[in-house]
């Protein structure tokens, strides 16, 4: 698996996210591929 850097995310955005994947008790990297995944199925 390769591996990928995001760059430019607006840093008070970052923080609002950090804060909800904790709550969820989940990742910012398993937040991206779900959402990854669940576009690629909406296009199909």
């Amino acid at each position: 698996m390769a591996d990928y850097i995001l760059k430019n995310v607006d840093a008070k955005l970052w923080r609002k996210v950090k804060v909800l994947v904790a709550m969820r008790g989940t990742t910012i990297r398993n937040l991206i591929i779900d959402l990854l995944e669940k576009e690629v199925k909406r296009g199909e």
